[in-house]
């Protein structure tokens, strides 16, 4: 297991295992808690849906705890951060998650209670921000992103040359799952739903 004291410490542990920070802390997280990796990840994603619902959930202007004393603020919080506040549009759109997680679990709506259920708006307020307002690349563990030539290059060695496992499995099921003929099919289903596309 990972024995380290600062961000320099598991910085290196990482590069000495040439691994990302994040697959080096999942996979210590699976030997801590005796599951297997692939697991974990899935049940991170599933509170990373649940926390993403809870922000939308929350921000609903009509919200009311069961008591009625709290609700509607995470809604006014989001309407300030349009004007840009004191802070910046992005620090006051981080806020008004925080808000809205917190007043949807006072709604007894369904949260993540991390660190605990009365901080349950600081963890989603964080890392729900750093997806919608693409600050980070969603699922950096199993999808690379490039954003110039030269790192997709880097980027097709580093998946060439990556070791077999749960997660090099999952990008291939996702590559295939995003070809071209499983997209024309899903479109195609769509349409005849729709009743837009005339069988010939």
């Amino acid at each position: 297991m990972l024995d380290y004291t600062s961000i320099a410490a598991i910085c290196r542990a990482a590069e000495e295992k040439q691994m990302t920070i994040s697959a080096l802390t999942l996979s210590d997280q699976a030997v801590q808690l005796e599951v297997p990796e692939e697991e974990l990840y899935e049940r991170m994603k599933k509170n990373l849906h649940i926390m993403q619902e809870a922000v939308r959930q929350g921000k609903n202007p009509a919200l009311r705890s069961t008591s009625g004393l709290t609700g509607g603020d995470a809604a006014k919080v989001e309407a300030y951060a349009a004007t840009g506040g004191i802070t910046g549009i992005f620090l006051n759109r981080a806020m008004a998650r925080a808000v809205a997680v917190s007043e949807y679990n006072a709604a007894m709506g369904k949260i993540v209670a991390a660190p605990t259920a009365g901080s349950c708006g600081i963890l989603p307020g964080t890392v729900v921000s750093m997806l919608e307002e693409d600050q980070v690349e969603a699922y950096p563990d199993v999808i690379y992103a490039a954003h110039s030539l030269e790192e997709f290059e880097r980027m097709c060695v580093r998946a060439i040359q990556e070791p077999p496992g749960w997660a090099s499995q999952r990008r291939r099921e996702h590559g295939e799952n995003a070809a071209w003929s499983q997209r024309s099919a899903q479109v195609s289903r769509i349409l005849n739903t729709a009743g837009l596309l005339s069988k010939k």
